[in-house]
C-alpha cells in the first residue's frame, strides 16, 4: 500500500501519456463537472468528506515538500572534511 503523496494518483486525470489515462470515461469538451445528489444531507455528506481527502492530500503534499527543502538545505550545507 503507498502511503503519503504517492497514494494520491491524480496525474491520470490531467496527463493523457500516464498508464491510468487510458481508463478513465473520456467525456469530450468538458469544462466543469455538476454533481446532483439526492438529498441535501447526502450532498453535504459528500462535501464533508471530499473536503476532508482534500486535506489529506494537501498534508501530504506539505509533508513531501518539506522533505524536499530539508533535503535541499542538509545537500547544501554539508560540512567539508
Amino acid at each position: 500500500m503507498k502511503k503519503g503523496l504517492a497514494s494520491w494518483d491524480l496525474a491520470c486525470f490531467r496527463h493523457p501519456e500516464h498508464p491510468g489515462f487510458k481508463d478513465l470515461e473520456k467525456l469530450s469538451k468538458i469544462k466543469y463537472m455538476s454533481l446532483h445528489f439526492e438529498t441535501l444531507d447526502k450532498r453535504d455528506e459528500f462535501c464533508k468528506e471530499f473536503e476532508l481527502l482534500e486535506n489529506l492530500r494537501n498534508r501530504d503534499l506539505n509533508d513531501y515538500e518539506g522533505t524536499l527543502k530539508e533535503r535541499k538545505y542538509l545537500a547544501n550545507n554539508i560540512r567539508q572534511h
